[in-house]
């Protein structure tokens, strides 16, 4: 690696000038855009990304849902429950595996993608607006490499799964230094029933 390699990868290495964090300021700025065009329909950045992969391919189960946007389970979980609540989509067991949901587009919820679908193209197109073709392109392109990089070298986030131990309890005495109290007594701290 040459030193100007190094000074440009080193260009990165503080908070205010890290690709992580414009990645992040800029995926604020898209929802904010987005949501202001879709928040009339009641429905959030996220939300749309649900429809959108229910656009492509409806009757599809929950958990490739999830995986298909790269969303853990209990976030799709959310936002079906919303969407499922104003009558935007509709979930059902799999006859063939009852472990299985699958999520279904109402026809409101077809309905919507003539009303907001066109969104994400537009606010895609508002900002790259100072872009040529082949600059947008590139940008793309290098995202694409960007994501591929750090897929390739995430490391699962391993989480103990804390298992709640039941502890037999010892109950507490009703006695002290040798005195019976009587539980009842207020100024025992148990009231009285």
């Amino acid at each position: 690696m040459s030193s100007s390699d190094r000074s440009r990868l080193h260009r990165f290495s503080g908070l205010e000038d890290s690709i992580g964090y414009m990645a992040r300021i800029i995926f604020r700025r898209f929802s904010a855009s987005v949501e202001r065009r879709t928040s009339p329909f009641g429905i959030t950045t996220g939300q749309l990304a649900v429809l959108r992969a229910l656009w492509i391919a409806d009757g599809v189960a929950q958990h490739q849902l999830s995986e298909s946007l790269e969303l853990c389970e209990a976030t799709v979980a959310i936002s079906l429950r919303r969407l499922e609540a104003i009558g935007v989509v509709r979930r059902q067991t799999n006859s063939l595996n009852r472990r299985e949901t699958l999520v279904f587009l109402t026809d409101l919820g077809q309905t919507l993608e003539a009303a907001i679908g066109w969104v994400p193209r537009a606010v895609n197109t508002l900002a790259l607006g100072n872009f040529t073709p082949a600059e947008a392109d590139t940008l793309h392109d290098l995202l694409l490499v960007v994501h591929r990089n750090l897929a390739e070298n995430e490391q699962p986030i391993s989480r103990p799964i804390a298992k709640r131990v039941r502890r037999k309890r010892k109950p507490a005495p009703l006695f002290a230094s040798g005195e019976l109290h009587d539980i009842r007594d207020p100024s025992h701290g148990v009231a009285a029933p």
